[in-house]
């Protein structure tokens, strides 16, 4: 079978598909206590990300 990775990379469109990328390979331990610091490098991530895409879209 294929794994959900391989799916949203075939099936997804810009700008979307990296931040699902990103989501799924999120590799950070899972715990209550919730890191600002951590939510904040996580958003400016996928921020960045998006504005790629962004701009990858509009050269077409």
């Amino acid at each position: 079978g294929r794994d959900l990775e391989d799916d949203v990379n075939d099936d997804t469109e810009h700008p979307f598909k990296s931040i699902y990328i990103a989501l799924l390979k999120a590799n950070r331990d899972e715990f209550t206590f919730i890191d600002g610091n951590l939510v904040r490098r996580d958003v400016e991530e996928l921020l960045r990300a998006m504005k790629q895409d962004i701009r990858i879209d509009e050269s077409k």
